[in-house]
């Protein structure tokens, strides 16, 4: 019979109370508690091998220490037997010495310096990202808002195509009557081509005029037709081409017949070119400064040709100039942002030889634009050449002295004038819009200097 274990050493504790005094009795009840605690290390160490364990019935564990154990030299011997016979392993120590650490703490410096790398990197194209995003939503907005905008114009104009000539004192024509005039479009009665379309000559109304039609009806020819009707029928000067109706039906323009042609048949390499005497060449430039002063005056809007360049410049029966194709011109508007009356646009349209280099860059129409074309063509006249590295070659030949030899000989410059013209050219022509002169107040009094004297 298995006896109960826990009862065993309070057997031995009540047989040791009937031999003891009543002041021993208090002492044992006062540690009683200890004794209590006790028991289980008396049951644990006293009882787990010898008579008591084995009067009691308990059978050996096979993980119970003997007193053997106890009394072992080197206990941790027969704990590591233990141990693995219990079949836990005993880790591996492996020495590190100080040449190990220090390339350790290196690996992980340089770990953490090139993860802060890369966090930074990582935070740098979160940034670019956010104002890319920003970027793309605002260039957005204002294409939706250019978009809006060109529509109203497109509305308004097509309000107007019906171009209501009378107020404006133009003149409606037929298809039919333009194509009887030119013949059908005769290619013998062509006098003109360019980007918006041929210009014929022909007779309406018992009147010589030029027909200029559009190549097709694309938006861009619709808009630069409508462009040019609005601001010719606004303006009239003696140095402008003066429009006196179109038809609407085929978007023709017509214009006064200007007889003697366009400013690059006098001007150029091109062998039979006519040539212009020096006194014609300044009343030319006279004609041109006159008329761009009054485009970029007009009120309440000023307005940029924004293609000056000889074959828009027309000269009539006594070769006075006229300015013609508006068709890219703009008027030109303040803001709370600048002073200067300007034109903005993502797209600057022109002739690369005569557009200025930073309404290229910036997209900003002003007349600063016109007066670096108009420079251009001063040392045009000057030198018959064309424009396509005018201004380099010239700025050469006045600092080393041999202007003479870029003169044109055909129209017999004065020396002392063609020295001005050449510089008053070059100051036009200034790659920086601010060093540029003013056409009224500067550029206006040094051309009509050059002019002869009327004794001569």
């Amino acid at each position: 019979m298995v006896k109960n274990e826990a009862a065993v050493p309070w057997l031995y504790l009540a047989n040791g109370l009937a031999c003891c005094t009543p002041y021993q009795i208090i002492c044992l009840i006062i540690f009683l508690p200890v004794v209590a605690g006790y028991s289980s290390t008396v049951q644990g160490h006293f009882f787990q091998k010898g008579p008591y364990r084995e009067a009691a019935g308990y059978e050996k564990s096979p993980y119970s220490l003997t007193k053997s154990d106890y009394m072992s030299e080197k206990p941790q011997d027969n704990i590591v037997e233990k141990v693995h016979r219990l079949g836990v392993q005993k880790p591996q120590y492996v020495p590190r010495n100080n040449e190990t650490r220090r390339k350790t703490c290196k690996e992980t410096k340089r770990l953490d310096e090139s993860l802060a790398k890369k966090s930074i990197e990582l935070e740098e194209i979160k940034r670019l990202q956010d104002e890319v995003l920003k970027e793309n939503k605002i260039l957005k907005n204002m294409q939706n808002d250019m978009a809006k905008e060109l529509e109203n114009l497109r509305q308004q104009v097509e309000e107007r195509a019906s171009m209501n000539y009378d107020e404006a004192n133009l003149m409606e024509f037929s298809y039919l009557e333009l194509k009887e005039a030119t013949n059908n479009f005769d290619e013998n009665l062509k006098i003109g081509e360019g980007g918006y379309g041929n210009v014929y000559k022909a007779v309406l109304h018992c009147t010589t005029v030029a027909v200029k039609v559009l190549h097709s009806r694309g938006n861009q020819g619709e808009r630069e037709f409508y462009q040019e009707v609005e601001i010719l029928r606004k303006v009239r000067h003696p140095n402008i081409v003066t429009l006196i109706g179109g038809c609407s039906q085929n978007c023709a323009l017509i214009y006064e017949f200007v007889p003697n042609g366009s400013l690059d048949n006098y001007l150029g390499t091109l062998g039979g070119r006519k040539s212009l005497s020096w006194k014609t060449q300044i009343q030319i430039a006279s004609n041109i400064c006159s008329a761009l002063i009054f485009l970029h005056s007009t009120k309440p809007h000023g307005i940029a040709h924004g293609d000056l360049k000889p074959e828009n410049i027309l000269l009539d029966l006594n070769y006075q100039a006229k300015l013609s194709d508006f068709g890219i011109s703009r008027q030109l508007m303040k803001t709370n942002d600048t002073v200067t009356p300007h034109h903005l646009t993502e797209h600057p349209k022109g002739t690369l030889a005569y557009i200025d280099p930073e309404y290229l860059r910036t997209g900003e129409m002003n007349p600063q634009c016109d007066v670096y074309s108009f420079g251009i063509i001063l040392l045009q006249l000057v030198t018959g050449k064309s424009a396509t590295g005018i201004s380099k070659s010239v700025q050469e030949a006045l600092q080393s002295h041999s202007l003479k030899k870029e003169i044109d000989a055909s129209a017999k410059w004065p020396s002392d004038k063609a020295m001005k013209m050449a510089k008053l050219g070059l100051s036009c022509c200034n790659p920086a819009r601010k060093n540029r002169p003013n056409l009224a107040s500067e550029v206006w009094s040094e051309i009509e200097s050059l002019k002869p004297n009327t004794s001569n």
